[in-house]
């Protein structure tokens, strides 16, 4: 699992869409609480998802905090920090750097991740983009 979740924030990192695709299962879950599109469903939905937030979120970066783990599930918290390039959540970023706390909890059907659920603070990114 440790392996997937590199690969997916090493992706992510490097902005390429596919790379991350290929981490999730065919028939995948990806809720990030507040989106206003709600659960996704659909991989081409996911990739919407990223097109959208590479847009506003340049150098994304992913550290680990700590992981918890299950026979399939993992429970990531991750400090996150990202140049705010476009509007990220409906805020001016002005290419400020940003960082808060991204909580995920990850579930694994063979070998590839099958639902992820994430809570991100909010409150940070208000602070620093406001």
């Amino acid at each position: 699992m440790d392996a997937v979740l590199e690969a997916h924030f090493r992706a992510e990192h490097d902005a390429d869409i596919e790379a991350i695709m290929r981490t999730y299962a065919d028939e995948v879950e990806f809720d990030l609480a507040g989106n206003p599109e709600g659960v996704l469903r659909d991989k081409a939905a996911i990739r919407v998802f990223y097109n959208i937030l590479f847009g506003d979120l340049a150098e994304l970066q992913a550290q680990p905090i700590r992981r918890l783990y299950g026979n399939s599930h993992v429970v990531d918290e991750s400090l996150i920090s990202a140049r705010a390039i476009g509007r990220p959540f409906g805020l001016d970023g002005q290419g400020r750097r940003v960082q808060f706390r991204l909580l995920h909890v990850f579930e694994f059907t063979g070998g590839r991740i099958s639902r992820e659920n994430g809570w991100l603070d909010m409150a940070a990114i208000l602070h620093q983009l406001s």
